[in-house]
Parts: C-alpha cells; structure tokens; sequence
C-alpha cells in the first residue's frame, strides 16, 4: 500500500496510577513507524483514593516529558470518572476531529509496526461495513509455516480489545446495541440458539457479568458475541503486535494469571505487509483453530467438566424460565454455598 494514502489516526490511552505500564506503552508507541505523524490523546483519570495519588502524581510529570508524535494532547479530568467514561470520553473528542481512532489501554506494549498495520488496515477496510475494527493482537497461537507464508492477517468473528482501530461508523453502530448486551443476548432465547455451540462464548456470556458485574458492557467478550450474531469481523495479524502486561493483576478487568501473556513474543518488524493468499477453506480452518485455543485457555474459560454442565446449565434455565428466575436461582445457589461452607467449617472446628 501507498503511504501516501494513509490516514495517520490518533493514539487514546486513558490511565490513572499505572506508572510503569503506561511508561513502557509510551515508550513502545514512540519507537513505532509513523509516530511522528500521529497524535497522542491521553485521558488521566483523578484519583478516586490516596492510594493511587503517588502513581497518578508520576503519570502527570512524566506525560509533560513525551515527545517523538506529532502532538501530545493531554486531558487532565478534575474528578475521577472511571476507566469506562475516562475510554469513552477521549473516543468522542477524538472523533470530532477524525472518522477514526486507534485505542488501548495503558498495559499494552506494541510492536514498531503495530500503528503501521493499524492506519493500513484502517484505510484498506474503511468501505468494508462487515469488518468492525482492526486489532493489533493475535492469541500465541501457533500456525504452520505454510499459513504464515500465504498470509500475514486474518478474519476472525472475536473482538480483541488490547490495541485496535475503529471507525467512527462502527462506532455509531455499537452505540446503537444495549449497553448491557450480555444480559440483553441471555433475555434472547434465539440469541442463545445460535450461541450454544460456541461454549466459550456462552459460559463468558453467563458467568463473566455474574462474577465481575462491571463487564456488563460491551466489553471484549460482548463484542465477540455481537460478531457471531450479526456475521460481523475483525482484522487480526496472524503473528501478535501487541503484548499485555496487565494481567499481572494491576488492572481492574484481568484477573492476576501470570502466564505467557506477559511473555509473549510480538512481531518485531518496522512496516506491516497486508498479504492473504488463503482459500475460504483455510481461512475457516484458521478461525477453528483458534476457537479451539480459546476454548482450552483458562483465562477464556474453565476447561474443568463441573464448569461446563454449569454452563449447560445455566443455558437450560434461562431458555427453559428466562433471565430474572435464573439469577434467582443463581443467588439462591450462591446462599445455599456459603451456607454449606459455614456448616462445614463449624463442624470442623469441633
């Protein structure tokens, strides 16, 4: 592609107190292709506690010091307002200067070629309404040499939220679904029809909004569901250009499971090649295969037999008695565990 022709779009990184991820974010996106024609938007939440102000106090003095992009904007808010609103508050001043974004939280580290990849993939895609974004990460899995030598990217119907562009179109549309579009999928029962083959789906569907209620959004796994409803996708590298760090347990969404994730090998190349030479068949056996991994990842789901009856379960309810009496019956459940585990703890203690 012509570099000519691509948009250089901007780069949102909301935070708060993470001064040691936001600084290697930084640091990576400056070492980036074209970060020098790009703007850096940074959202810096208030501290909602003592707590974070030494953290938040860092981020502050070290933003005033970024340079090497085209212009640093820094928005400074004066109470906190969260992750959620901090995210979708820079997304809207960004958009009325630009018909696109690129967005990631501040434990992301990235590839020098991830923005390059990005603005391609952003200007190749942007008359494509079935493509919702481009996302820079790739789950480490591994693909065969003769898939790498056919294609550098891939089609999936998964929405990685780690570093990715959106236009502001698909923006509208995804503004357009209830916020809380898990719960409005799990009131669906045809919603539900087509998503029972897809486990992972359906027990992150069920349980991830009862376990951390503040997922009940449209959050990575919501917006995997929506592309599977609505035959909607997403552009992904096929060798990773983004490396999280967050689950480390720093941050308010990823539980702490210090695996490869905060290992993981990224591409280390300066520009992005857009090459995809794959029949539909192998494109379909690519998607599987990464099905597949997600369904043995336990980060995704528990590939433990007790977890899955329970989603079976659960799937049974809300189709056989709807949404309202089966969190009924999951409250009553959760009750009737406590109970049982304070009755066994007394009975030890005799």
């Amino acid at each position: 592609m012509n570099d000519d022709i691509v948009t250089y779009y901007p780069v949102l990184i909301p935070t708060l107190n993470r001064y040691e991820h936001f600084k290697r974010c930084v640091e990576s996106l400056q070492n980036n292709t074209h970060a020098n024609e790009t703007e850096l938007i940074i959202g810096i939440d208030y501290p909602p506690s003592n707590k974070y102000y030494e953290g938040w106090k860092r981020i502050i003095e070290y933003s005033k010091t970024i340079n090497g992009f085209k212009k640093v904007t820094i928005i400074k808010r004066k109470k906190n307002i969260g992750p959620a609103k901090n995210s979708e508050s820079l997304k809207r001043y960004a958009l009325k200067k630009y018909d696109a974004y690129i967005v990631t939280d501040d434990d992301n580290v990235f590839s020098p070629n991830f923005l390059d990849y990005v603005d391609k993939g952003l200007t190749l895609y942007k008359n494509d309404k079935s493509i919702l974004a481009i996302c820079g990460y790739m789950s480490p899995i591994h693909f065969e040499n003769i898939e790498r030598d056919k294609t550098t990217y891939v089609k999936l119907q998964e929405f990685h939220t780690w570093g990715y562009g959106r236009w502001k179109d698909r923006e509208e549309e995804l503004n357009s679904i209830p916020y809380k579009y898990m719960e409005y999928i799990c009131r669906r029962r045809t919603d539900l029809v087509k998503l029972h083959k897809y486990q992972r789906n359906l027990y992150q569907l069920i349980f991830w909004p009862l376990f951390f209620p503040r997922l009940n959004g449209k959050c990575d796994f919501a917006l995997s569901c929506y592309c599977k409803l609505n035959n909607r996708f997403t552009i992904n590298p096929v060798h990773s250009l983004v490396r999280n760090t967050g689950s480390d347990g720093s941050g308010v969404n990823t539980p702490r499971i210090m695996d490869g994730r905060m290992t993981q090998v990224i591409s280390d190349e300066s520009f992005f090649i857009y090459k995809n030479n794959l029949t539909d068949l192998e494109m379909k056996k690519i998607m599987d295969r990464v099905d597949d991994w997600k369904n043995h990842d336990p980060m995704e789901v528990p590939s433990h037999l007790p977890w899955r009856l329970m989603t079976e379960l659960f799937y049974i309810s809300l189709m056989v008695f709807g949404f309202d009496i089966t969190i009924v019956i999951y409250k009553l459940l959760r009750k009737m565990y406590r109970l049982l585990l304070w009755v066994f703890n007394k009975s030890n203690d005799y």
